[in-house]
């Protein structure tokens, strides 16, 4: 059930919303294997489903990762240091979905302060796929894409720097969404960059996503797209090759049934986001952190920076801060290269892009699930690859750029792994870019039936 259709089903007094929160408690217990919640206590949950106020959540429980803060749990980042600390306050984000009625269920696992995309956390363990429980869930918002999947909840709040939405939406079969930055409040979030970071929502549909971006932007969506039929989806070359063989067939075979449904598919080189991307990302993240981290060590733990990434309990974290408080961390002059003159040109690059179809589409990451324990290299086919850098590859150019994107499940491999299909509209278009997901969305879940 979507979270539209249980909101309407509580308005109508066929459902209550305790009844709602205890079906999901029900199922987080069933599935407890998964790893997937750091802050799960019953008590307050059902307490907070009591009250209907006529809004478009009415009684949905949601999840949120652990990166985001809720008044009801501790925000931990999923890292030792934090295990205690309680704002003690809702994020904006998190407010303005109580306030439409929807209920928190529990805080969720995630990649160590959000810098990974795995999942697999050395402090709170990894999660597990829903699909293959010897399998990353992806990260970093690892615990909210695998609650979803297992049918825990219909929604949960992300946060994505680089992919940390879509990449586990895309590795658990379900949908993720990056708005365009500053869509939504970016308050009460334990952030790494303020160019690239926003909340991000992570769905069972886009309608999940759909009506959570109502909520949370306070925007109309126009009316949804009556098919695929005249849609032009610009298909990016450096975006979708080189892939795992697995992940292009499955790509590959839901592109041809858009085509199939009317869709004009219009192949494009764009390299130059890939070559932009790289230049400016990494060092407007390192650079960002450690301004954020060393005010957040103060101000939290009354500690320097220094002393606080000598506490991180993952080694791959462990080691980008120990980069970020180096001698040899990025400079500003680095940085300002970036932000002056690199990331422009990402973002005239997409505005190019976009101006002659109405989204980009490709494969959301190019390899299959990594396997737990799989953290500094992976398999591309017969080819070893690094895991960050090729799991990141083509989620990255949009959250420098500022745009939206959104993943949405293209199918599963021969192994029944599923694969995501990702798709980029223009800065602000996020209302046509779900819209027009949902039209995709109904083609392909037809091709799979």
């Amino acid at each position: 059930m979507t979270a539209r259709a249980a909101a309407r089903r509580v308005r109508d007094g066929a459902a209550h919303p305790r009844d709602l929160m205890a079906a999901s408690l029900a199922r987080a217990a069933e599935h407890a294997d998964l790893n997937a919640f750091v802050g799960l206590d019953p008590e307050p949950a059902l307490a907070g489903a009591a009250a209907v106020g006529g809004g478009a959540l009415d009684g949905v429980p949601f999840v949120v990762k652990d990166c985001i803060a809720t008044r009801d749990h501790p925000l931990t980042g999923g890292t030792p240091s934090l295990a205690a600390y309680r704002p003690g306050v809702d994020a904006g984000a998190v407010a303005r979905l109580r306030a439409a009625g929807a209920t928190v269920l529990g805080t969720t696992n995630v990649h160590e302060l959000s810098f990974g995309i795995t999942g697999n956390n050395a402090h709170t363990g990894p999660t597990r796929n829903p699909s293959d429980r010897a399998r990353v869930a992806g990260g970093s918002s690892s615990g909210t894409a695998a609650a979803v999947a297992a049918g825990v909840v219909a929604f949960g709040l992300a946060a994505d720097t680089g992919g940390s939405a879509r990449i586990p939406a895309s590795f658990c079969g379900v949908v993720g969404f990056r708005p365009t930055t500053g869509r939504y409040p970016a308050d009460g979030l334990l952030a790494l960059s303020t160019t690239r970071d926003t909340v991000g929502v992570i769905g069972a549909t886009v309608d999940d996503v759909a009506v959570v971006d109502e909520v949370l932007a306070g925007e109309v969506p126009p009316p949804v797209r009556g098919g695929v039929a005249g849609l032009r989806l610009g298909v990016p070359r450096a975006l979708a090759e080189p892939v795992d063989p697995e992940v292009a067939a499955v790509v590959g075979a839901a592109l041809e049934r858009l085509e199939a449904a009317g869709a004009q598919l219009v192949a494009l080189d764009l390299h130059e986001l890939v070559e932009l991307d790289e230049r400016a990302g990494l060092p407007i993240v390192l650079y960002e952190t450690e301004r954020i981290w060393r005010r957040l060590a103060r101000e939290i733990l009354d500690t320097t920076l220094e002393d606080f990434a000598g506490t991180i309990a993952s080694d791959d974290v462990r080691d980008v801060f120990s980069l970020v408080v180096s001698e040899d961390r990025v400079p500003p002059a680095a940085y300002q290269e970036a932000m002056t003159a690199v990331r422009p040109a990402l973002q005239d690059a997409y505005r190019r892009a976009l101006a002659g179809v109405d989204a980009l589409a490709f494969p959301t990451v190019p390899v299959l699930a990594p396997l737990i324990g799989e953290d500094r290299t992976t398999r591309m086919g017969d080819a070893t690859v690094p895991t960050f850098a090729t799991c990141i590859r083509n989620t990255s150019p949009a959250s420098v750029a500022g745009v939206p994107s959104l993943s949405l499940p293209a199918g599963r491999s021969r192994s029944g792994l599923p694969v995501g299909l990702s798709l980029e509209g223009a800065a602000g278009a996020d209302a046509t870019l779900l819209g027009l997901a949902a039209a995709v969305e109904a083609v392909l879940a037809e091709g799979a039936a």
